[in-house]
């Protein structure tokens, strides 16, 4: 009986008795590799490897098979079967009681093309390299001696997470790991992570959080569907945008993906990627002495070639008649001269004053404290005599043509024009006549 997929067998399998179903004794069906493994054992290499299809929602139909390559026909493959083929293969369904599984027993394997799981990674790959995320020049450096690291991976006691914790240790113990908790796996895995990147950006400029570098790992696993999650679109455009070096420290040896491109620096185990942000410590102090070791050789053998030339010129008969003599006072008065200038006391007197106005400055707050006080005291008293203030309580005031302030009746006479200033306005009047004040 021929299956199109593996969903159409398991609808096929729900609805007979296996025992009794001659059909799955000599079956076909389709679907992708994946987990594609030899074992060679004396002269026999044994195969296994299983069938997948992608029910969506990061879900998979799988079906273990396995066979012998002495008893099985390949057909239309180049070399051998690998991950990410779609095949066909014809197969007897048998019932493994000890492990409580179905598995294909399979005797022919025919490569029908690329399965959807690989075609859809190389379209996404294709065109996101057009785009130039994966170019080299885009890629940010790792920095020497990162203060923080920033660590996205599985939760406490996952076999990636401890590996680079571990060798993180091994390497210094000087080192602070901010660490995200994300799924690694599965349809959340890519969320997760973008939403780990979200957060070490957004603490980036807080520097008791900020990190110099940022490592999603997580441990091996020996299935390419383990690492499908890796190949998310909108995962590796949040890493080719990210502000902060990243390294994609995922386990696997035999799949590439997405994230491995996009990354700044992209390693094959948890462990690498401990090696790719740190130093170990023990090496990089034995670097710095071995160069303050050849430093100081360097310099001793330095001076004793100087040395042994001034030996011969002092010598040399160009130079008797107290020549060495003449120049060694000469430096005599030059290293007076010197010390006479020494700028230590200048040095030692500027520190002083500078003593002196970090004083001043200290109680500087105070004293501005002070005057702002008594600025706000003078400029209610001003505000109390504010002409304009006066004149908005009902006030008014004269003054002469010419906008001079007349304050006394002894400055007008009868038939004088004069203007009379109001709050909002002024007006002009005429003295009719005048009279002093009694008293």
């Amino acid at each position: 009986m021929v299956f199109d997929s593996l969903s159409e067998l398991v609808s096929h399998l729900n609805n007979v008795t296996f025992q009794d179903d001659p059909d799955i004794l000599g079956f076909e069906v389709t679907g992708e590799i994946t987990g594609y493994k030899t074992r060679p054992w004396n002269d026999i290499v044994f195969i296994n490897f299983q069938l997948q299809e992608d029910i969506g929602k990061g879900k998979f139909l799988k079906l273990a098979c396995n066979t012998r390559e002495d008893r099985c026909r390949f057909t239309g493959f180049e070399v051998s079967p690998k991950d990410g083929d779609k095949v066909t293969v014809k197969a007897s369904l048998q019932y493994n009681r000890n492990i409580s599984i179905l598995q294909a027993d399979v005797f022919e394997m025919r490569n029908t093309g690329k399965g959807d799981l690989l075609l859809k990674f190389q379209e996404i790959k294709e065109r996101l390299a057009k785009e130039g995320l994966f170019d080299e020049d885009r890629k940010k450096e790792l920095p020497v001696l990162p203060r923080r690291i920033g660590l996205i991976t599985g939760s406490d006691g996952t076999e990636g997470r401890r590996d680079f914790l571990d060798e993180i240790e091994c390497r210094s113990h000087y080192y602070d790991i901010h660490i995200y908790n994300a799924r690694m796996q599965g349809e959340n895995c890519p969320p997760q992570i973008i939403a780990g990147l979200d957060y070490f950006e957004k603490v980036k400029d807080d520097p008791d959080k900020r990190v110099d570098v940022i490592v999603i790992t997580r441990g091996g696993g020996d299935k390419y569907t383990d690492f499908i999650c890796f190949n998310d679109e909108a995962l590796a455009r949040r890493v080719s945008v990210c502000t902060i070096p990243v390294v994609c420290g995922v386990g696997h040896s035999s799949y590439e993906t997405i994230l491995d491109y996009v990354a700044d620096v992209s390693v094959k185990t948890p462990t690498a990627a401990a090696d790719a942000v740190i130093p170990i410590y023990d090496d990089e102090t034995a670097g710095i002495e071995a160069l303050v070791s050849s430093m100081e050789q360097a310099v001793t053998s330095r001076l004793r070639l100087s040395k042994g030339t001034i030996d011969s010129y002092r010598n040399h008969r160009a130079f008797a008649g107290g020549f060495i003599d003449s120049r060694r006072t000469y430096l005599s008065g030059l290293t007076a001269l010197l010390e006479k200038h020494n700028p230590s006391s200048e040095l030692a007197d500027r520190q002083r004053k500078l003593y002196e106005q970090k004083l001043k400055l200290e109680v500087f707050p105070e004293r501005l404290e002070r005057l702002k006080i008594e600025q706000d005291a003078l400029t209610s008293r001003l505000e109390s005599v504010n002409p304009d203030n006066v004149l908005s309580r009902g006030y008014s005031y004269v003054e002469s043509e010419e906008g001079n302030a007349i304050d006394s009746v002894a400055k007008v006479t009868a038939g004088q024009e004069v203007k009379i200033v109001f709050a909002d306005g002024t007006a002009k009047s005429t003295i009719i006549d005048t009279g002093r004040k009694e008293g």
